[in-house]
């Protein structure tokens, strides 16, 4: 089953969740250089729409987002903290996602990626552009492949 998500829609999902988590929102920065990331975390979807969601930050931003979630300041976590935090980012985003889709569908467990040299989320697919937004100062990308794992419904 082929689902599209307006970018508008995503945008105010995205939004919300941030306003949710740590009381201000993120507004979408169209930019035609990728953001330059560090971790990316995925959620996988599965049921009546198959597919995945992901977010790419740059380290600054995952250690903020960590801190916030986490009552800390930048800078003091742990790095496997700071993973956990941005996989349970993209849980979080990945289970208001779900709510919009086509039912029954359930969520995979959150995967985190380190960065390789030449490796890029957005390049990796044929899906539209990543959404690019911006939280104050940070920056990451937003990215939701409607194909992943697809049985051609």
């Amino acid at each position: 089953m082929i689902v599209d998500i307006a970018r508008e829609d995503l945008m105010a999902l995205v939004d919300q969740t941030w306003q949710t988590l740590f009381g201000d929102g993120v507004v979408e920065t169209p930019t035609a250089t990728p953001i330059e990331w560090d971790l990316c975390s995925e959620v996988r979807i599965q049921g009546a729409w198959n597919g995945s969601v992901s977010l790419a930050f740059p380290r600054e931003t995952a250690e903020r987002i960590a801190a916030g979630m986490l009552d800390a300041k930048p800078g003091e976590l742990a790095d496997e903290e700071v993973r956990d935090a941005v996989g349970e980012m993209a849980n979080i985003l990945a289970g208001n996602l779900k709510a919009m889709l086509p039912q029954p569908s359930s969520l995979g467990l959150p995967a985190i990626h380190d960065r390789r040299p030449g490796s890029n989320p957005e390049s990796r697919r044929n899906e539209p552009s990543p959404l690019c937004c911006a939280w104050g100062e940070c920056r990451f990308s937003v990215m939701i492949d409607g194909s992943a794992g697809a049985d051609g419904d």
